[in-house]
């Protein structure tokens, strides 16, 4: 019963922690105060960009549940009124039971969902199972925990990945 730590993939949350660590640092360093405070600012804006740019986009989708292989997007979800349903908890490492694929079967069955989505870092296996068993096409959905080697050459960032992020939520959640 371990709170789920992924709070970065909420831009509400990620906005919080950067005020956090601006605070922190400019009483630590109150000699550059000016320049946290002027590069806090600038991030600051860009979140909440992000945040109005997921609001609009996911504010009157057609589907509100998204299948996830482990529950990373819990903060998202409650912030855009999304319905996250995962195979594992928070930890990736876990194991999928029988049981709970069967579950997320049915619910993929019974709200018509259309898109199910895989993470780069971990194994597909248990979403494609899912994904042959009930005709739902797979997407990726990035819990930002790393970099993949093809991420890092492209030199993506947090603001980058949570644009994808967004692509692949409004295309399945408007199927």
């Amino acid at each position: 019963n371990q709170p789920n730590p992924h709070i970065w993939l909420s831009p509400k949350e990620a906005s919080i922690m950067a005020k956090n660590i601006n605070d922190a640092l400019k009483q630590t360093f109150p000699e550059y105060k000016d320049y946290f405070e002027q590069n806090y600012q600038s991030l600051k804006n860009t979140l909440e960009e992000l945040d109005k740019k997921y609001t609009d986009a996911l504010s009157n989708t057609k589907h509100k549940t998204f299948i996830v292989y482990h529950s990373a997007f819990e903060y998202l979800a409650r912030d855009y009124n999304l319905k996250e349903e995962a195979l594992v908890g928070a930890n990736e490492e876990a194991e999928v039971s029988p049981a709970r694929m069967a579950e997320i079967i049915n619910i993929i069955r019974e709200k018509q969902i259309k898109y199910i989505f895989t993470e780069p870092l971990t194994s597909p296996k248990p979403i494609q199972t899912i994904a042959k068993e009930t005709g739902a096409r797979v997407l990726s959905l990035n819990p930002i925990e790393g970099l993949t080697k093809e991420e890092a050459k492209q030199h993506k960032d947090y603001i980058a990945l949570m644009k994808e992020n967004l692509e692949n939520l409004k295309k399945a959640l408007n199927e």
